[in-house]
């Protein structure tokens, strides 16, 4: 479906859909070469959420979905840790 959706608003050269386990997936991808990384899956653990980082450009922006369902005390103390490469403006980790 998203696949579908991206090249009806033609974005699929912009986009891609990179199915499959991220701690599988993720390792494999060069870092800092993404604007933007989008996971929903699950709520996110540590070693993906730094992954994810790793994976951004300077100035990307992670979204990260399920963070409501309580990810672990080192996914929420590592988000709101500006050292450990987190850019949320406010120092804290935001669940919308």
């Amino acid at each position: 479906m998203a696949r579908a959706e991206i090249a009806r608003r033609g974005f699929t050269g912009r986009i891609s859909v990179l199915p499959g386990a991220a701690e599988d997936v993720l390792p494999g991808l060069d870092g800092g070469a993404y604007d933007l990384a989008f996971f929903d899956g699950f709520t996110p653990t540590l070693a993906v959420v730094e992954d994810l980082y790793r994976l951004l450009r300077p100035g990307g922006t992670l979204l990260a979905g399920n963070l409501v369902l309580g990810p672990a005390p080192a996914v929420t103390r590592h988000l709101a840790d500006p050292a450990a490469g987190a850019r949320i403006p406010s120092g804290r980790a935001r669940c919308a």
